[in-house]
């Protein structure tokens, strides 16, 4: 360890530096140019968080408006206009450096989990499950290096080194200008400070809303008139003003996170402004406060290596002393630094190269836009579309490339099934997740071909009663988030009115609003203190159980809503580093290239790096030095140890270092705003069928249109009939912000797929139409591929008639604090108790529409929407970098003509096309439009459900159907075809063979149980195999219709597993399971409301049939959303054909339950059958299951009778099923996630393993007779045909029949017993083993036998271990 390492750790920042002036502000005054915009600066009004005084507000952050910003003269941010003058004081270079990660990271405990704080770094917090973030360095020194400038600055007395000091957390506030505290008169509000929510600077103390708009942070002092103040000042943090855009947007971050350098000189009295200027900038931060630097480490509690790992920072291999500093357990001083050379300013010119206008214009003409329901959807449809009209042969092959290899990002299979597989892998993705609870069950058995153990009667009703209570209590908790949000968007209503209330408002929102919803909490209380208490005392007598692992527990399936679609902009860089999510490269003192030069560094009197704390200043000068050196592009003495500063390199595909301007302006996107037009299009013009989409080799379940006739031609959607005032639509908007993440995972993803896929496979899909094509090629050339993704916020949100944005809240939580009420958020009088508002808790991020959102009231159906139906068109994309520069895909003027976004859609949201090839869509296009301009979004519900699946059974009295338990075998009988005899056989539940029937002269029936003798008495009542049997030996189209579906589903069926014996297929059928399957529909919440009081006009359609005011609601204003069960063209599906239950339930009766009479199958329908009964049916649209969503009320409701409505929609849609026991069953609404059903699988594991493979042989003759009936070799039920001594060795001479072991069964005329002579004959069999005989012709001696028999194989099968 060198005796010079210090305490500090440097770490590295990235500079930013945009060139403002005339001619950059001018938006280009001539219509055809597409230049980039600058905006007006817009800041977060903070008067709309007052209450009473000010009207609130949804979002305080106003959407950019660029309406009049192609004039210099109109744009304020550049001219007064008042006097119509330029602000020559906001002009210059604006100077913005990005946080290191470590600032920007929340921390919080999930879970069970704790924080671990001495780790993070982190002061102690009264409420570790709110993120918390750490202090943000407050101090900042800005040095400038003037290289030249015009008027020369030796000759105007300025210096070649300035600095100024930035003060990020000094708060001042409008006032009286000569009182403390107060800012001066002549500070502009807009460049010079940064907004800012007033904080308490002692615990406890009241957050004051009045004064809100009026505090501000941040200052700028010229380093020579600078000391440090001293005073105690509140922490900041990245989140402290609730403004997601404050650490990186310049405009709301002004002298606290960047600074403007307006290059002015003179006395006070007389300032001028340099004409032109080269600087380069250096700009070193540092913590006020020890204890809220990052490394500050408690005495001996961790190690710095520690911190540096849970920051995910590194040092560089070369550095001596990284691994020493990091082994100490003292406190680190935290130094962030960064530079940027070569910063051209002219006030008369822009700078020699603005990406962003080029974007503009590639946008507008272009159109590099895609639309999908994720990122990677969003983005297969992009370099699908692109690729046609790409240019760059390289980022070309890059599109195909990923084209070639998409099913591989999401499954490992290259085969159409694999394809398919991929796209509903792909589907799935589409929706968010929650929780949908907890359940108890008993635990599998260790070997998983092995049944779960059923338990004893008690603890069966005790397991079910845990499950019933809990099940109660997980729908109390999400109808108790509903109840908060209820509470605060009452509040939210009561103090949006922008007026102080009378005292009717108070006694209407207590006693018609509010009462109602505390009445609703109160009853939640009280019902969730009963289900804890009935399940405390179950899991008291099942403790014993659950501590030895008899029962466990388990997640219950997750319910789902619909995510935002996903945007992609494509040809644009993410202005991210290209590391940013990389362990940060920091330095110890001793890594600085210029640690070990002597003396100060050159920069003039000054700059007095003695202001500094004591604990840096020797960093800081090393810092400095290195600046002064890099700049004068001198690193020959370096040595082969030097480590420059992180971003002193060339970023790829880049000429110029990251640290030098580059006569380049930059272009950092940070948030994109978008609005758009929503026609919701009625639910009866839908229909979920199976379509083919363009590319695809099978078809797939989705909605569309159901008929062929344009909707722009519909009365609804003509404007010559309907004007567009009184048409469905919806104006919706939104803002979001632009992550690094999505660029940056496509190549992670992308790096693993080369990793884990074998080579030769790999380049044999990337080869596909590029032979030069290879894994690094495309990892090389990946980066070509530039795109931006976002989804489009809030788009679902706005259909429910709530808003996203940064508002008001009636709680606050301050760092490490627990949530507490601010000042006047409470009002006793309207029942706005303490309790009441602590009651809302964390449930206030969306707000109601209440009378905020203007809306029109001319549609029938009211804004609000259960479901999403329809089609919508950008109306505006604008993005929006981090210091102002607008690129638009539409021209803006208000004069502007009407313009469309034709985007590249994926197959999940494009529009069917009509007979002449152009989109069916809601806007007829315009004479020589392609594409489609609208994106279809086809039904889905707009708030939590998910679809139920389970294997079901009639209870024994026959009055109710419900879900198997685990230990509960799902199968009620197995059928084998046959081939060889064309016959059916059919076995019980367990692989017992129970009788079957072939095709002769009609349908042959054998008798039950042969060629086996049933010994244990036979059960007298008929069951529903019997029911099946029966269907198939009376008609012989029944049973020959039965042969060609299973014939025809095998044909397409998905390999078996291995444990099953695949050579049995040449000689009998795959065994096929018979089950009974139910399915349901289900809401997580209430239904949703409309939340509008511009608007109070309700849905046309209704969730739920006590959603409507009245409880009136007709069968067409009803939301029904059919599922279509398996599919033909997935292999991997498992649905052979399906029964339904009897109509009226009240037949159904335990053995006798379905209706036999019609087979739902995919398969063999195309058949000519001889029978006069149509057994077959071909599933089509008209024949999927219409679900009903239903909710149950956890509070009106008990628990038990909550698990018996469950099972009651169950039972509406309840099916008796032939399947596939090795694959699951799909269930595929299009609305919700695809849902599978399967079998597990001990129970075809244990039921197989007793089935065998036989078949009817003969009649041939034999040369030698075959012996003597023997009872003890009578096959029976329970005969273990695989041992040797359950047959007659060599008592048959016949043909060897290949590597199979088999065995003869002769047929016997039993006797009768001893007991009962008059018994009727008999039939039994015995097993005779077979002795070869010659294969060649060979005549032998008489007599011979002629025998008629089965031939059984020995093995299951199922194949042994």
């Amino acid at each position: 360890m060198s005796e010079d390492l210090n305490d500090t750790i440097c770490l590295p920042m990235k500079l930013d530096a945009f060139v403002f002036n005339g001619p950059v502000c001018s938006g280009g005054a001539e219509k055809d140019e597409a230049r980039a915009k600058i905006a007006p600066i817009t800041q977060p009004n903070y008067t709309m968080l007052r209450i009473y005084d000010a009207l609130i507000q949804s979002d305080i952050l106003p959407h950019v408006d660029i309406h009049n910003t192609y004039k210099n003269e109109y744009n304020s941010r550049l001219t007064d206009l008042d006097t119509g003058k330029p602000y020559l004081h906001r002009q210059g270079v604006y100077l913005h450096w990005m946080l290191p990660r470590v600032y920007r990271a929340g921390v919080a405990a999930t879970g069970e989990g704790n924080v671990d704080r001495e780790g993070e770094g982190l002061p102690e917090s009264e409420d570790s499950s709110a993120p918390q973030f750490r202090s943000i360095p407050t101090r900042w020194l800005v040095i400038r290096r003037l290289r030249e400038s015009v008027p020369d600055y030796k000759t105007i007395n300025v210096d070649e080194y300035e600095a100024w000091v930035i003060e990020s957390d000094r708060q001042r506030k409008l006032g009286d200008p000569t009182k403390p505290g107060n800012l001066p008169a002549n500070v502009d509000l807009q460049v010079e400070v940064a907004p800012f929510i007033s904080a308490p600077l002692k615990k406890g103390k009241d957050v004051s809303l009045t004064e809100q708009a009026e505090v501000f942070i941040g200052s700028k002092t010229p380093m020579s008139q600078w000391t440090e103040p001293g005073d105690v000042r509140s922490p900041i943090t990245v989140l402290n003003g609730g403004n997601m855009l404050f650490p990186d947007y310049q405009y709301h971050n002004s002298n606290v996170l960047s600074v403007l350098d307006n290059f002015e000189y003179g006395p006070a009295d007389n300032r001028k402004y340099m004409e032109s200027a080269t600087a380069d900038y250096y700009v070193i931060g540092w913590h006020t406060s020890t204890d809220q630097d990052p490394f500050t480490i408690p005495k001996g509690t961790s190690k710095r290596s520690h911190r540096l790992e849970t920051f995910q920072m590194r040092f560089d291999e070369k550095s001596k002393d990284g691994a020493s500093w990091s082994e100490l357990s003292e406190s680190g001083q935290t130094v962030c630094h960064g530079a940027m050379y070569n910063v051209e300013w002219d006030k008369q010119k822009r700078p020699q190269n603005i990406p962003a206008d080029k974007l503009c214009k590639d946008l507008q003409k272009l159109s590099p836009v895609s639309f999908g329901t994720t990122a990677l959807d969003s983005l297969l449809a992009y370099v699908k579309a692109q690729q046609a009209h790409e240019t760059d042969k390289a980022l070309k092959n890059v599109m195909r490339a990923i084209e070639n290899i998409q099913k591989y990002l999401l499954v490992d299979e290259d085969t159409v099934d694999g394809h398919d597989k991929a796209h509903d892998l792909l589907y799935n993705t589409n929706f968010d997740n929650l929780s949908g609870g907890t359940r108890y069950h008993i635990a599998r058995a260790t070997d998983p071909k092995k049944p779960t153990q059923k338990p004893g009667l008690e603890i069966i009703k005790d397991l079910s009663r845990l499950n019933q209570e809990q099940s109660r209590l997980d729908a109390l908790d999400r109808l108790e988030e509903r109840i908060r949000w209820d509470i605060f968007s009452v509040w939210w209503e009561y103090v949006s009115r922008g007026t102080k209330p009378t005292k009717t408002d108070q006694d209407r929102t207590r006693e018609e609003l509010l009462a109602p919803l505390l009445r609703l909490k109160k009853d939640l209380e009280d019902k969730r203190g009963d289900s804890l208490e009935n399940r405390k005392q179950v899991l008291e007598r099942l403790d014993s159980l659950i501590k030895d692992k008899v029962i466990s527990s388990t997640a219950r399936s997750n319910f789902h809503t619909q995510q935002d679609p996903t945007l992609i902009v494509g040809n644009i860089q993410s202005a991210w580093p290209c590391d940013w999510l990389n362990q940060l490269l920091v330095r110890v003192n001793t890594d600085i290239t210029t640690w070990g030069s002597q003396g100060k560094p050159d920069v003039g009197g000054n700059i007095d790096l003695g202001k500094l704390p004591p604990g840096i200043q020797d960093t800081v000068s090393a810092l400095v030095k290195e600046f002064i050196k890099l700049g004068s592009n001198n690193e020959d003495n370096d040595g082969d140890n030097a480590i420059p500063p992180l971003y002193h390199d060339t970023e790829p595909e880049q000429s110029t270092r990251r640290d030098d301007w580059g006569h380049t302006q930059p272009f950092f996107p940070l948030f994109l705003e978008w609005e758009a037009e929503y026609a919701h299009v009625d639910y009866a013009q839908w229909s979920l069928d199976s379509r083919v989409f363009s590319g695809q080799a099978s078809e797939k379940v989705s909605f569309g249109m159901a008929s062929q006739e344009p909707l722009y031609d519909k009365d609804e959607w003509n404007p010559d009939k309907t004007p567009k005032a009184k048409q469905n639509i919806r104006v919706l908007s939104g803002r979001v912000l632009i992550l690094p993440q999505a660029s940056f995972s496509l190549q992670a993803q992308i790096k693993q797929l080369i990793d884990q896929t074998p080579r030769e496979e790999l380049e044999e899909a990337l080869k596909k139409g590029m032979k030069e094509m290879t894994p690094e090629i495309l990892l090389a050339d990946l980066s070509k591929l530039k795109f931006l993704s976002s989804p489009l916020a809030g788009f679902h949100d706005n259909l429910l008639t709530v808003f996203q944005g940064t508002h008001i809240k009636p709680l606050v939580r301050y760092s490490g604090e627990k949530l507490q009420i601010i000042k006047n958020a409470n009002d006793v009088v309207a029942g706005f108790e303490d309790d009441v508002v602590r009651y809302m808790g964390t449930e206030t991020d969306l707000t109601p529409y209440a009378n905020l959102v203007s809306l029109s009231a001319d549609p029938k159906d009211g804004p609000f929407k259960p479901a999403t139906h329809g089609q919508f068109k950008l109306t505006k994309l604008n993005i929006v970098d981090k210091f102002g520069q607008v690129i638009h895909a539409l021209d803006p003027r208000w004069d502007a003509q009407p313009q469309n976004i034709r985007p590249c859609i994926s197959e999940f949201l494009a529009p069917q096309s009509l007979p002449n090839n152009t989109p069916n869509i809601v806007e007829k296009p315009k004479p020589g439009e392609t594409g489609s301009h609208y994106v279809q979004m086809p039904p889905h519900i707009n708030q939590w459900a998910k679809v139920n699946s389970a294997f079901m059974k009639m209870t024994e009295d026959g009055t109710k159907w419900v879900p198997q338990n685990e230990w509960d075998k799902p199968i009620w009988g197995w059928i084998v075809y046959n081939y060889l005899d064309k016959a059916v056989q059919f076995f019980l539940d367990d692989g017992t063979f129970y009788q079957e029937v072939r095709m002769g002269e009609g349908a042959v029936q054998s008798k039950k149980w042969l060629p086996f003798k049933k010994t244990a008495e036979v059960k007298k009542k008929e069951n529903q195999l019997d029911r099946l049997i029966f269907h198939a030996v009376n008609d012989d189209g029944y049973l020959e219709s039965l042969m060609f579906m299973i014939a025809g589903a095998m044909e397409s069926a998905a390999v078996a597993p291995d444990a099953y014996g695949q050579f049995l297929n040449s000689i009998i059928g795959r065994p096929l399971a018979l089950i009974n399957m139910g399915w349901s529909l289900e809401l997580g919440t209430p239904e949703n409301k409309n939340h509008s009081t511009a608007n109070t006009n309700p849905p046309l359609r209704h969730l739920l049939p006590s959603s409507a005011g009245d409880g009136k609601v007709t069968e067409n204003e009803l939301y029904k959303f059919p599922l279509k069960m398996g599919d033909e063209h997935r292999a991997y599906d498992g649905l052979v054909g399906y029964f339904e239950t009897y109509k009226d339930h009240k037949k159904q009766k335990p053995g006798d339950y379905l209706d036999l009479s019609k087979c739902y199958t995919y398969f063999g329908t195309e058949k000519k059958v001889s029978g006069s009964e149509k057994l077959l049916v071909k599933i089509d649209k008209t024949h999927y299951a219409p679900l009903e969503p239903y909710y149950i009320d956890p509070i009106k409701t008990g628990a038990a009778e909550m698990e018996n409505i469950r099972n009651e929609m169950f039972r509406k849609a309840t099916y008796g099923a032939i399947v596939d026991p090795f694959r699951p069953v799909h269930g595929y609404t299009s609305v919700l996630p695809i849902e599978p059903l399967k079998i597990p699988d001990w129970t075809w594991q244990e039921a197989l393993a007793k089935m065998t493979a036989f078949f009817h042989f003969g009649p041939l003759n034999v040369t030698k007779d075959v012996p003597d009936y023997d009872p003890d070799f009578l096959l029976k039920e329970d005969t273990d045909i695989k041992k040797d001594k359950s047959t007659i060795p060599n008592g048959i001479r016949l043909p060897q029949m290949g590597t199979a072991d088999w065995v003869w069964l002769q047929p016997y005329s039993l006797p009768p017993a001893e007991d009962d002579p008059e018994q009727k004959e008999e039939t039994g069999f015995m097993p005779l083993g077979i002795a070869g005989a010659e294969t060649a012709a060979k005549l032998e001696e008489g007599p011979y036998t002629s025998v008629e028999g089965y031939l059984l194989l020995r093995q299951p099968i199922v194949r042994a271990e």
